[in-house]
């Protein structure tokens, strides 16, 4: 593909020209959104709805790097999603595919437990764990580890410092494992 910027650029005044951008973000926005909805019509909807969006935006848009273009993409997918839930005031659940759960779960337990009963007990005891967790802190856990994205892409999103959610990150990381550890070498 060439370069991102060009074709930022070029769909700024043609939105015929935004396909590249489209065809490369599609099915990591649309993967995002039905992490959240869990519904496969309702995704389709609000992706078409979050890619209008962004081509309304784009002319305003000031390039600053790969990463940055895609914070921005998934920042107004997010606030479509969040938004389309206020309106229904419904709760947002999150759908988290089993790879995803099982590369988050290796961040938060030691090495030592391997076996398949400490593994499903460590999984029971970390979905308990992320549910007594409040919006916000929940909110960068998945957008970190269920979602992928980087710290620049995630404060950008969050409209935060990268340093401040690198910290926010290792803290909420090292308070689940406290709990879980503690629960898993006591219960």
């Amino acid at each position: 593909m060439e370069d991102e910027l060009t074709i930022i650029e070029r769909a700024k005044t043609n939105p015929q020209d935004f396909k590249p951008l489209y065809q490369k973000y599609f099915n990591d926005v649309f993967r995002f959104v039905l992490s959240r909805t869990g519904d496969i019509e309702l995704t389709k909807d609000l992706v078409s709805d979050v890619f209008c969006k962004v081509l309304q935006a784009l002319p305003n848009y000031t390039y600053q790097s790969p990463s940055g273009f895609k914070a921005w993409l998934f920042k107004i997918a997010y606030t479509t999603t969040m938004e389309f839930f206020r309106k229904q005031k419904k709760e947002v659940s999150i759908t988290v595919d089993e790879t995803d759960f099982n590369r988050f779960i290796n961040e938060i337990a030691e090495k030592n437990s391997s076996s398949e009963n400490n593994k499903e007990q460590l999984k029971k005891q970390l979905l308990e764990a992320l549910q007594q967790l409040n919006p916000n802190d929940l909110q960068l856990l998945e957008l970190r580890f269920f979602d992928n994205l980087s710290y620049a892409e995630i404060a950008q999103i969050t409209e935060k410092t990268e340093t401040n959610v690198k910290t926010k990150t290792f803290r909420l990381l090292k308070k689940l494992q406290s709990e879980i550890l503690k629960t898993y070498n006591h219960g």
